[in-house]
């Protein structure tokens, strides 16, 4: 939809007022005024996607106020207009999320994805894959998603293998995957983290130079080792 206009989405919006699921990944017409314009009309959207979108926290802002507890899904992947200010609006906004990614929005940090873990508590799959964390925020995320079942983190450059400790399965009880970059993970850290403590979680190990990924698991995964080629995320985060 990399045509559709500001117009467009004029129209879109007031014919379509009941409109529950919607992705406008990379449509050009996606920007501020057309977002605040389509959801003042759209105020029933559970699943939204804006992917590439050039939208600024005046967006996140308006998604918090008007689509609010029903809004249970969304991606931006590659917003890099987005802050740590748009992301508090957002926690405050919509506290019923159970999908977001955030993969590849350059202007976010550990400050908003701790507000993301604080008042989002109900996330089930969360993407943080190429923003500026660090194992603080990962830190939060353990002690805040009871629910949390996917964590991604490629390319997350400051987050470590020690953060892997936190990942405990009181904390954590219905963990699935783990993302995380293979050379910021130590041999010894792997072994712990799939032979004793979450033998039953993927460890997603990516490469980001050579571009392949390894899938470690222990005992009670369905597999001790599986290999993979690298993958980009999906257009619904």
């Amino acid at each position: 939809c990399k045509g559709v206009s500001e117009a467009g989405l004029a129209t879109l919006a007031e014919h379509c007022p009941e409109l529950v699921s919607l992705n406008l990944g990379s449509c050009s017409g996606v920007n501020d005024m057309s977002v605040v314009g389509l959801f003042d009309s759209c105020r029933k959207i559970t699943s939204l996607v804006l992917n590439d979108a050039k939208i600024t926290d005046r967006s996140l802002r308006a998604v918090g106020e008007y689509l609010g507890d029903s809004l249970t899904e969304l991606a931006l992947h590659r917003c890099d207009n987005i802050t740590n200010a748009g992301l508090d609006a957002l926690s405050r906004g919509c506290p019923q999320l159970v999908l977001l990614s955030l993969s590849m929005c350059n202007h976010i940090s550990d400050y908003g994805i701790k507000q993301i873990a604080q008042r989002c508590t109900f996330l089930q799959k969360l993407r943080l894959d190429g923003t500026r964390i660090s194992n603080s925020a990962v830190r939060s995320c353990c002690e805040h998603l009871k629910r949390l079942r996917q964590l991604h983190l490629h390319k997350c450059w400051s987050v470590s293998g020690a953060v892997l400790v936190e990942f405990t399965d009181d904390r954590l009880p219905f963990l699935k995957v783990v993302e995380i970059l293979r050379h910021k993970v130590e041999e010894t850290q792997i072994h712990n983290f799939t032979r004793q403590m979450r033998p039953e979680v993927a460890l997603v190990l990516h490469d980001a130079y050579q571009g392949w990924s390894k899938i470690a698991m222990g005992a009670k995964g369905s597999a001790s080792s599986a290999s993979s080629s690298a993958s980009s995320s999906s257009a619904a985060g």
